[in-house]
């Protein structure tokens, strides 16, 4: 055993012991206390999916499934930051747009760009922009930039 307990991680002693016993008794008490109250007032009652099996707790995966899986989510994290950034950036374009014809034209292809996103990602659905509304706030802007 290497000096300082646990290849060398402090907080064991060289026998291989925590340190400072009880410590992780604590934090095993807090969280069972945690979810014996969250029981009691009734926090855990009806939640999606009660009583029934875990889904494709059956089912054959390929070895990695769940690697693949994370990669998937990271990468429609990275989709939805970019998409987040892009989408203000683009909003702040429409204002100096100069006639309501571009601002439709701009509008409609941006809500292809949000619904080609939503299509293809589970991460976080976009709403798309209401044209109308946007007209609206537009026509405003214009009137107060006079």
């Amino acid at each position: 055993m290497a000096v300082g307990g646990r290849l060398g991680h402090p907080g064991f002693r060289p026998d291989g012991g925590p340190q400072y016993p009880g410590v992780v008794d604590l934090f095993e008490s807090i969280a069972d206390r945690r979810i014996r109250e969250a029981r009691a007032a009734g926090l855990f009652d009806d939640l999606p999916g009660a009583g029934k099996p875990l889904p494709d707790l059956d089912r054959e995966r390929a070895s990695g499934w769940w690697a693949a899986r994370v990669v998937a989510l990271e990468r429609d994290k990275a989709r939805h930051e970019d998409l987040t950034v892009r989408m203000g950036s683009e909003t702040a374009r429409l204002w100096r747009l100069e006639t309501e014809a571009e601002l439709l034209d701009r509008v409609e292809a941006l809500n292809r760009l949000l619904a080609e996103y939503n299509r293809t990602t589970s991460f976080v659905d976009h709403r798309l922009l209401e044209p109308e509304a946007m007209v609206h706030s537009w026509r405003s802007s214009q009137r107060s930039a006079r």
